[in-house]
């Protein structure tokens, strides 16, 4: 990373790419990468990943995987188990760390995945929902935009709006809903 940045702060400097190629002992076309990326972009995979001796006993690994979901966490397949089944009742040839790969594999496709919310200033971000109301005996949709703040910390600020025109008349005190919008601002006191 440190190697990196010098090239980048070199060539910026007036540095032709030739030069830094020399002066760091690099090649012209690592200069060139460095020169057409802010932050070194890694290894990216050109194709998916091919197992052609894995490839004909997927869909049997993935039955008996499916099958697990229903028997408790302690009596379901390892890796080491699918190899020998696979191995001793299909005649599997392949070896066990492609079999570990693939199951590796598969069970991060299957997880849920969370990312933190954060909400730096500048940034507009907002959660919709929907509940069931009753107002005057009548059950409707209503319907909300949530406004998340800049920090996690405080109030949101701006408007939230609830798309539910009953839930407006009798907010602003008349029967009928104009817009069939409700209007809530908040204001952060921080």
């Amino acid at each position: 990373m440190e190697l990196y940045l010098k090239v980048r702060v070199a060539c910026d400097g007036g540095m032709s790419q030739r030069e830094a190629s020399r002066h760091f002992g690099i090649s012209r076309d690592t200069v060139r990468k460095m020169m057409a990326y802010s932050v070194p972009p890694g290894y990216r995979r050109q194709a998916p990943v091919r197992r052609p001796k894995l490839d004909a006993f997927i869909a049997i690994i993935d039955q008996w995987l499916e099958a697990d979901r229903a028997v408790p966490r302690k009596q379901r397949h390892t890796a080491k188990r699918v190899f020998d089944r696979l191995r001793d009742e299909h005649g599997f040839t392949g070896g066990y760390t492609i079999i570990k790969d693939y199951m590796r594999d598969r069970a991060r496709r299957g997880q849920e995945m969370f990312v933190p919310l954060a909400h730096p200033a500048g940034h507009a971000q907002a959660d919709f929902g929907e509940a069931m109301v009753v107002i005057g005996g009548v059950c409707q949709p209503a319907r909300n935009i949530d406004p998340l703040s800049a920090s996690n910390l405080h109030p949101p600020v701006g408007d939230q709006r609830l798309a539910c025109p009953a839930l407006a008349g009798v907010a602003e005190g008349r029967p009928s809903a104009g817009d069939g919008y409700l209007r809530l601002s908040f204001e952060s006191g921080f």
